[in-house]
């Protein structure tokens, strides 16, 4: 991480180009090595673990070196160190494909973000791959890259390959036991955008309302997946043209669980706050738009503070 830190001191100018899916990349490699870390309870299994983070730290800084101009030349770009990393993955994490799977998924998470789509398609498969030649297999790290593959079905309007993929989770949910609440909700979610993006408005509502439910229902502490299933809820909601008013009042409930869950700042919170604008200008009472103003200048300030 200071390495990473360092980097983006040094070349400010490439690490606001390298935006989302570069960072993504980086944390990633973070990530994987948190999830070798949970082997950490005896000795031989530590000094395991250990050794794998230094891989991936190790993986990581070349990607780091690769993308730097002042190594490479300025005509390098960031997506040639991409492509690059990504063509590495299978070779240097052939025996470890616990990290194998966590490094696709994020570089699927990087190209999504640039726009390729086929690529990111192709990673999250090659990350679902890895998950299932893991022993013992995680069924939860599983689950999410499948998730994320479902809402890359979901947004580029492939709705057929969205249902297949749902029946395949739907079928391991039921061989989970640990889980269930949470994959219960999360597959209702995704059922809920799938027939919003059909047209099924009523159905979408009613899917969105089980799955914050199921999520009610789960362990830990859930504040911001409620915060996201009841701002999916509001737009449905408004889609349907049922009850404009249920819709803000539903998106409010969402930045208010937010801003008491992650705080007023907080990208979440901000986001949150620029949809609830969208429902009051949608209903247009003129209170609503001088509202909306207000908290549109709020959410934009606070975000070009952060920045």
């Amino acid at each position: 991480l200071y390495q990473v830190a360092k980097f983006a001191r040094r070349n400010r100018a490439l690490s606001s180009g390298v935006g989302i899916a570069f960072v993504g990349l980086l944390i990633g490699g973070a990530a994987a090595i948190g999830q070798a870390r949970t082997a950490m309870g005896q000795r031989d299994r530590a000094e395991k673990a250990l050794a794998e983070s230094q891989r991936v730290t190790e993986f990581v800084q070349s990607i780091l070196i690769q993308a730097d101009p002042k190594a490479f030349g300025r005509n390098r770009s960031v997506r040639d160190a991409l492509d690059r990393a990504a063509s590495r993955i299978d070779l240097e994490f052939a025996d470890a494909p616990h990290i194998r799977a966590a490094i696709h998924e994020t570089v699927a998470d990087a190209y999504w973000a640039t726009g390729e789509l086929t690529t990111a398609e192709e990673h999250f498969r090659a990350s679902l791959a890895s998950h299932e030649a893991d022993e013992p297999r995680d069924p939860w790290a599983a689950h999410l890259t499948e998730m994320k593959l479902v809402r890359l079905h979901l947004f580029v309007g492939d709705t057929d390959a969205a249902e297949e993929r749902l029946a395949d989770m739907e079928d391991a949910r039921l061989a989970t036991q640990g889980s269930a609440p949470l994959m219960t909700s999360n597959l209702l979610a995704l059922r809920g955008q799938l027939a919003r993006l059909r047209g099924d408005f009523g159905r979408s509502a009613d899917l969105f309302r089980e799955a914050i439910a199921f999520r009610r229902d789960a362990p830990g502490v859930q504040g911001p997946a409620i915060a996201r299933y009841y701002m999916e809820l509001a737009e449905s909601a408004n889609l349907e043209e049922r009850d404009q008013d249920e819709a803000v009042a539903l998106a409010r409930e969402a930045v208010s669980i937010y801003r008491s869950t992650l705080g007023p700042e907080a990208p979440a919170t901000l986001w949150g706050t620029m949809e609830l604008t969208w429902f009051l200008s949608f209903r247009g009472r003129v209170d609503d738009l001088v509202e909306a103003e207000a908290l549109l200048r709020h959410a934009l300030t606070a975000q070009i503070e952060v920045s």
